[in-house]
């Protein structure tokens, strides 16, 4: 039954298994075992915002054994399997509130509404959920700027 339900985990959320066995007493005709099953969950989750291959990705879903994610360069979807999975990296990041204050050709300006600091933020691919006047959400990884939808999770 516990490897039932660690494979049944596994697959739902890429976790990974470790098992041990060690023996436990018994006499001289038969031993006793004992197995150990550790199922280690990753370290992301639905909403984490983490890198992979370098590249600043959210987590919008895990199922099915894959991650469905978000690519915040260029807004396209990604499916990744349990493997790909290994090269995700947590990545540490800041998340301000800022406003969108114009949009041209492959650049867009924003104001953070903490500081109000106007920037300048260079995309290839322009979401349509993206106007000019509506709060989002600007998370900067490394120095570098990435506009989300308000709430983390909620992206198109």
């Amino acid at each position: 039954i516990a490897r039932y339900i660690a494979n049944a985990i596994q697959r739902e959320f890429l976790a990974s298994i470790k098992e041990s066995y060690s023996t436990v007493g018994g006499n001289m005709r038969e031993e006793r075992k004992k197995i150990t099953i550790s199922v280690r969950l990753p370290k992301f989750k639905v909403g984490s915002i983490v890198l992979y291959r370098d590249r600043p990705i959210i987590i919008k879903d895990i199922r099915d054994g894959r991650i469905h994610a978000m690519d915040l360069r260029t807004y396209e979807k990604l499916k990744l399997t349990a493997r790909e999975a290994r090269d995700i990296e947590i990545c540490k990041y800041r998340r301000e509130r800022a406003m969108v204050l114009s949009i041209t050709g492959s650049e867009i300006q924003v104001m953070k509404l903490t500081n109000y600091e106007v920037l300048d933020i260079p995309i290839e691919r322009r979401p349509m959920w993206i106007k000019e006047g509506e709060g989002v959400d600007l998370i900067t990884i490394n120095g570098k700027s990435y506009i989300i939808k308000g709430v983390l999770g909620e992206e198109e």
